[in-house]
């Protein structure tokens, strides 16, 4: 299994997550309806880029 392969192939690589960190902490301090809303960000993200990469 190529490494350098797997990198060009990766997905996720020029697109904006929320970590799991970050989502930890805006539940904390926000709530569970500001970990959704990241949450959903990322869902919504994931889910634009799989589309292009279908085209």
């Amino acid at each position: 299994m190529d490494i350098n392969k797997n990198i060009e192939n990766n997905v996720t690589k020029n697109i904006k997550l929320f970590s799991s960190k970050s989502i930890t902490l805006t539940t904390f301090f926000g709530g569970p309806l500001s970990a959704g809303y990241l949450i959903g960000a990322n869902f919504k993200n994931l889910k634009n880029t799989m589309k292009e990469e279908n085209l």
